[in-house]
């Protein structure tokens, strides 16, 4: 508690501090037009996005007038500065195309000037590295900022800044792999350190709202509602609004965890709004996803389906957005290397050139070599370029060629459901009937959506397949039974419908002719790299299925099957990796049976 008042106390007197001493924005662009002073630049870096009280429209323009001013007077360094702000909003606004571009630019920059903005740069782009699916290369640029920060210890204030960071990000990373533990003692470290500056206002706030999360996983949901709406006065006070958008969702994750469905809707629009105001997409989708889960949990399949595609259009903008971040900025980076070795080379050239006006021969080779240098870095260059664009291409012909195959589905399925529905309106089962449809059009919607996308949160597809399961439910008299046994498995994304195609099967092929009761079972396990699917069912077997088949002339594979294998060659040849596909094996008891076991790639979330 004394924590959470001190909170307060600094909340207050900030708030105060920026009320008394703010500058009015158009005052203060017309000074920074004029002025020439670098001090009073300096001053404006921290001034404008911490402690000026402007929205996030105005600190946009004073921070692009000032980095043009800045830029005009030659202070390269204070420019840049300015220019790593607006990287900044960038990443907020979900644009991380642009943010690493304007980050790669300034990189050699500030380690020319040996800046702690370089540990800033290293920070930034290993936390958007990461959250694009680059894991290893995100902790390598953590690894960098965690080094290099140790050369600043001289100014306090701005290491605690940068240690904090790293903490904050590298937890991030840690929590979205699933290690809570890791997650939380960085967490804990980012608190305690932002706890012993005041001035720290923005990290005590984000160490807080990362420790929800932890609060939320354990259990902890008063805890949680306490630092969640501790950081909503703060930021509603220092018009931190990204953090205040942050602290209604995880105010409204708590209310769903406690199932109070109105507190939790009503915060989650708070954070909708707030987001949608300032351009903070990201969050935008995140709150329209929220409210799905929070529509979905309490049975309202229509909103819920109505939010998740708010979502799902907004994820699809994002992705869009940055499908091409990482290989350009990885192409501007090699780039702005040997553009800096060049420069560096020809700067070696300039100081030596006096000295070396007696070896007229060995300048002339010297800069035969330079140019022959040069000439083979452009060859390498143009070779990456096409490298590149080599393997775009080859990953848009794979995309391509999964998202066919996905965008089947299986009529025989859909006529069944068909006439399941008709069977229950000839029985006049009104309820029956209207369930069911809201069912089935959840499903298909489900389906299409899931056909658009490459990737797809696991919760979503167990959730598809428990539709499914329940539309097939309804075929057999009272006499079927399944189980999911899905070990709480969340935090990662697998390629839609690949399971369905093969519990299909079990059913139609095993379970159909079965005579008494019908057991299906599905089990979920997770490793470092797979996720592994078992499918039991307790049917007649692959050898009685295969002599039905023949007696009624039957013998092609079904083309949910065949597309799902051809799937796993594509996969395995994408992912170069022999280890997915499905092995299939008769159970030998007196109960007898099928047992499918798939093995599924999937990708961290964060």
């Amino acid at each position: 508690m004394r924590r959470y008042l001190l909170i307060l106390i600094i909340s207050a007197s900030t708030s105060a501090l920026i009320s008394a001493q703010s500058i009015q924005k158009d005052s203060l662009l017309k000074k920074i037009k004029s002025s020439t002073d670098i001090e009073f630049f300096e001053e404006m870096v921290d001034y404008i996005p911490l402690y000026g009280g402007y929205n996030k429209f105005e600190k946009k323009e004073l921070t692009e007038t000032i980095k043009t001013r800045t830029a005009e007077l030659n202070f390269e360094l204070t420019s840049s500065k300015f220019a790593y702000q607006q990287s900044i909003e960038n990443t907020l606004e979900g644009n991380y195309t642009k943010a690493l571009d304007i980050v790669a630019h300034l990189l050699p920059i500030f380690k020319k000037h040996r800046s702690i903005y370089e540990v800033h740069c290293y920070n930034t782009t290993g936390g958007m590295l990461a959250d694009l699916g680059d894991i290893d290369e995100g902790l390598k640029n953590m690894t960098m900022a965690i080094d290099l920060v140790e050369n600043f210890k001289s100014n306090t204030k701005e290491y605690n800044y940068c240690v904090i960071n790293n903490h904050l990000v590298l937890g991030n990373i840690y929590y979205g792999s699933d290690q809570i533990e890791k997650a939380k003692l960085n967490f804990l470290k980012a608190d305690s350190i932002a706890s012993l500056d005041s001035t720290l206002i923005r990290e005590k706030c984000y160490s807080l709202l990362n420790l929800t999360n932890i609060d939320l996983s354990e259990g902890n949901y008063l805890e949680s509602f306490k630092k969640s709406s501790q950081v909503k006065q703060i930021a509603t006070s220092t018009k931190y609004s990204e953090i205040l958008a942050y602290s209604h969702l995880k105010i409204s994750q708590g209310y769903l965890k406690l199932k109070k469905k109105d507190s939790a809707l009503l915060h989650a629009d708070f954070a909708k709004q707030i987001s949608e105001k300032y351009g903070f997409y990201r969050t935008v989708a995140s709150a329209h996803r929220l409210k799905s889960k929070i529509h979905k949990q309490f049975g309202d399949f229509a909103n819920a389906t109505y939010e998740y595609e708010k979502y799902f259009n907004a994820k699809r903008a994002f992705d869009s957005k940055n499908t091409n971040a990482m290989s350009n900025y990885y192409t501007d980076l090699a780039n702005k290397d040997a553009q800096e070795r060049n420069e560096l080379r020809i700067q070696q050239v300039k100081q030596n050139e006096d000295a070396r006006l007696s070896k007229i021969t060995g300048i002339v080779l010297f800069i035969m070599s330079i140019g022959l240098i040069g000439l083979w870095f452009w060859f390498q260059r143009r070779k990456l370029r096409e490298e590149v664009k080599k393997e775009r291409m080859d990953s848009l012909l794979v995309n391509s060629q999964l998202t066919a195959i996905r965008s089947q589905m299986n009529p025989h399925f859909t006529f069944n459901c068909l006439n399941s529905i008709q069977s229950l309106v000839l029985k006049q089962d009104v309820n029956g009937a209207y369930d069911y449809i809201s069912k089935f059009a959840l499903l298909v919607r489900s389906v299409l959506n899931q056909s658009n996308t490459e990737w797809i949160d696991v919760e979503e597809e167990i959730s598809t397949l428990k539709l499914y399961l329940e539309l097939e439910e309804l075929r057999f008299d009272n006499d079927f039974h399944y189980h999911i046994a899905d070990n709480d498995l969340n935090g990662f994304e697998i390629p839609p419908l690949i399971i369905q195609p093969f519990v299909e099967n079990a059913i139609k092929h095993g379970l159909l002719h079965k005579k008494g009761l019908k057991n299906l079972t599905i089990t979920f396990k997770q490793d470092e790299e797979f996720l592994h699917c078992t499918i039991i069912d307790n049917g007649i077997g692959r050898a009685k299925s295969s002599e039905i088949q023949e007696r009624q002339q039957l013998k092609h594979m079904s083309f949910s099957t065949q597309s799902t294998n051809t799937r796993f060659t594509l996969m395995q040849k994408r992912l170069g990796t022999d280890k997915l596909g499905v092995t299939i094996e008769d159970i030998k008891t007196e109960e007898g049976g099928t047992k499918v076991h798939l093995t599924i790639p999937c990708k961290i979330l964060f």
